[in-house]
């Protein structure tokens, strides 16, 4: 991963997110308006998941809440909340 990568080397829990080869990591898809991934968890201890919001204009924007769901157990789910985030020029 280079540095330029949002820079995100100094957040060890959101390199899930942007480096394919974290062992976890089993399948991911970045489009416009959303990121999937799969990963493959078989431990007892919590897995935590982050994202990092981009915009390319300045405002304030709402983003919609991070969803997360068994893949073989759909009933196992979970949501985040809503908010907001402003950029600024």
């Amino acid at each position: 991963m280079h540095e330029r990568q949002h820079g995100l080397r100094r957040l060890p829990l959101l390199l899930l997110a942007v480096d394919a080869r974290h062992p976890v990591a089993r399948l991911r898809t970045v489009v416009s308006e959303r990121f999937l991934a799969a990963v493959d968890w078989n431990n007892e201890t919590a897995l935590r998941l982050a994202y990092v919001v981009r915009a390319v204009s300045p405002g304030t924007f709402h983003h919609a809440a991070a969803s997360v769901e068994d893949m073989y157990r759909p009933t196992e789910r979970a949501v985040g909340a809503t908010g907001r985030v402003t950029v600024r020029p």
